[in-house]
């Protein structure tokens, strides 16, 4: 998609950090966006596993979205 101009973001667990960053490399996209989400998800609470959820949803959305609102790679 990001090759396409659509905006995107890669959601990875820690434990492939090192490989989502060599295939953005590999194919290009050395500066896609990460959201990098703990690998330990199936044991947390549920109270920890919403403020993951809320971190990651605000990650994405912020390597998506320009400050003024429109989306990242749209024209001025």
């Amino acid at each position: 998609m990001q090759k396409r101009g659509i905006p995107a973001v890669t959601l990875v667990t820690e434990q492939f950090v090192r490989l989502a960053d060599a295939t953005r490399k590999g194919l290009g996209l050395p500066d896609m966006p990460l959201v990098v989400l703990p690998s330990n998800v199936e044991y947390i609470t549920e109270g920890e596993l919403r403020k993951v959820a809320d971190r990651t949803i605000r990650e994405a959305l912020d390597a998506l979205v320009k400050d003024d609102g429109r989306p990242q790679g749209a024209d001025a």
